[in-house]
């Protein structure tokens, strides 16, 4: 049922006391003196501090909830609901209803195994670790925390479940279930649309490795040795979480990461750092990173307590993931023309970035979040490859490992990552794996879930425009019709115009996904330049940015020394490998071939740090 927009206002009246229950809960629930409903009320600030808040709180000290975790999303644009307040965008330029997105997915985003040229399937997987450090999306819940069945009860608040066709290839029912983002007030509480809440704070800060609060912290840190990280057993794995849901036959397998949200901590949407073995990899990667760094500084610094020990580890480890992320992920993401565009490629060593601006939001962008920065999902290819240190390599079909931690044991996370650096991606276009559109967290035949039809319900949820508006916004300008997508190839054209009855109609994930790719770059120019834009803001308005001359800023022997990691320096020291590419997001070539990790620069930080 369509709510007019007299009846969506008055349903987020009655959301904002729900927003604030959740909130209350969370440990937010700070009661604004003028407006009680409002469930954002700024905090006490240190301005002293040189360390992040474990929430990302008072970061911007004239605004300190800018970034913070458990705030709403900013926008590019206005919302473009289909009641202009809440409800989903449904209709196209003639007011006819949409496609299905699950219908878009079978007409556009089929399976085509296409290796890209230059990306190793690690870039694939450090995509989806960077995404999960800066977007959590809250999912809306039923009563006390269930998740919602919206095949079943089509009718209730919060639910937009995806029609299946009765003739679809694949599924024989009717419905796959979708339920609605929890909607939330803006950060200032004034009346208006209906906006989302991500979970996580919205900066790059190693919050996947930390968490976004303090509960979670307390969960991943070692009680007794504070200076680190918990781990487990001699192959120095994650900690175990009794709590998480994973396949029935793996719970008492499932690992803990800083990716366990406050909100529901214990719904299935607290499962992330289990949903397959790359990624558990990755985080065990980090999780060692940190323990080595340290475990250095420790040793160099006697004095030191185990709490600036940490912090200090922190804030390098933070500061070498954002030093990664831009130095050689983005820079193989987006090319040349577009780091540059933006602004987004590190200075030299010995040198400063001094474009700090306090006026600049840093929060992650609604389309960024539920559309741009999908772009992943093209990359995800059939299998998960392991690598033996034997040279023998095993292929893993993806569906088999949803959920399923088991090959992170006994040597698998460095097996994993060597096959992922190893092994290419898949070239970033329309077309995404059955893995992931058929099989997506399967638990039986036929009952899994299509991540492409996610992504375009979960644009038209957040009641994003149409690809073509998003066109003009990078200076790209109106297709007025199906022939004069020029970014699109021919064959692509005709695929759009099959499903969509308008230009106007296309949804921005199909129609990013689907560009050519940009010159020196491995993604179309839309969405380029919407994920070049976001990291500028990340990069701007982060005070803490690990380059910013603030007061905050690393000296400039340490920064000089943080500028020298790469991630083949993190995977040389946490997975025993003795040779490995030198820049690990690109595939192996004659140009990228192993060489000896003690070929790579040396990091050493323990004599850098003074911890003042």
């Amino acid at each position: 049922m369509v709510e007019t927009a007299k009846e969506s206002t008055t349903s987020l009246r009655a959301q904002g006391s729900e927003v604030q229950h959740l909130l209350n809960r969370m440990g937010y629930g700070f009661l604004n003196q003028v407006n009680r409903s409002c469930p954002f009320t700024n905090p006490q600030c240190n301005s002293r501090s040189k360390y992040r808040t474990i929430d990302g709180s008072c970061n911007n000290l004239e605004n300190p909830l800018w970034g913070r975790a458990s705030t709403p999303y900013e926008r590019f644009l206005p919302p473009a609901y289909g009641d202009g307040v809440n409800s989903p965008r449904t209709k196209g330029l003639f007011r006819l209803p949409l496609p299905s997105a699950r219908n878009v997915s079978l007409e556009v985003h089929t399976d085509l195994d296409v290796k890209s040229r230059k990306l190793s399937h690690l870039a694939m997987e450090f995509g989806q670790f960077v995404s999960h450090d800066i977007v959590r999306n809250a999912i809306a819940k039923g009563h006390d925390g269930r998740n919602l069945n919206c095949c079943r009860f089509k009718w209730r608040r919060n639910c937009f479940p995806i029609p299946i066709a009765d003739n679809d290839e694949f599924f024989d029912r009717s419905c796959m279930n979708f339920v609605r983002s929890f909607p939330t007030p803006p950060l200032d509480c004034r009346l208006g649309v209906r906006q989302q809440l991500n979970q996580n704070t919205h900066f790059l800060d190693g919050s996947a490795i930390y968490g976004s609060d303090q509960e979670t912290l307390d969960l991943v840190r070692n009680e007794d040795l504070p200076a680190f990280l918990k781990s487990q057993g001699d192959n120095d794995l994650l900690p175990l979480d009794r709590d998480a849901i994973c396949a029935p036959a793996s719970r008492d397998k499932c690992f803990r990461a800083g990716e366990n949200p406050l909100l529901y901590r214990r719904s299935f949407s607290d499962v992330r750092v289990n949903q397959q073995p790359a990624l558990i990899s990755l985080h065990t990667a980090w999780m060692r990173h940190h323990n080595n760094v340290a475990r250095e500084i420790k040793s160099c610094n006697r004095d030191m307590s185990d709490e600036t020990v940490f912090q200090e580890t922190r804030k390098i480890v933070s500061a070498q993931l954002q030093h990664i992320t831009y130095n050689e992920w983005l820079q193989e993401i987006l090319g040349d023309d577009v780091m540059n565009e933006f602004d987004l490629k590190p200075k030299p060593a010995g040198q400063y970035y001094t474009g700090y601006n306090r006026d600049v939001k840093p929060m992650l962008r609604n389309a960024f979040s539920a559309a741009a920065f999908r772009f992943g999902h093209s990359l995800i290819g059939n299998d998960i490859t392991e690598k033996k240190s034997s040279g023998k390599v095993l292929h893993h079909r993806l569906h088999t490992t949803f959920l399923k931690p088991e090959l992170a044991y006994n040597g698998g996370v460095n097996s994993i990552m060597t096959g992922m650096y190893s092994s290419p991606a898949i070239k970033v276009d329309n077309y995404v794996t059955q893995e992931v559109t058929r099989h997506l967290f399967q638990t039986a035949p036929k009952n899994g879930l299509d991540l492409a039809a996610i992504n375009i319900q979960r644009g038209r949820d957040h009641g994003l425009f149409d690809y073509n508006i998003w066109r003009t916004v990078c200076g790209l300008g109106f297709a007025p019709d199906f022939d004069r997508l020029n970014y699109h190839s021919r064959k692509m054209r005709t695929l759009l115009k099959k499903v969509y009855d308008s230009v106007f109609d296309i949804d921005l994930f199909t129609g990013g996904v689907s560009e050519k790719n940009t010159p020196g770059g491995n993604i179309g120019r839309t969405f380029a330049c919407l994920i070049g834009m976001q990291f500028q803001a990340l990069k701007q308005g982060d005070r803490f940015f690990y380059e910013s001359k603030t007061n905050v800023k690393f000296p400039l022997r340490l920064l000089n020394e943080i500028k020298k990691t790469t991630m083949a320096n993190i995977l040389c020291e946490t997975t025993g490998v003795t040779s490995i590419p030198r820049n690990v997001f690109r595939k192996q070539s004659a140009s990228n071939r192993p060489i000896k990790c003690s070929s790579l620069p040396s990091l050493s930080f323990g004599t850098l740090v003074d911890g003042q």
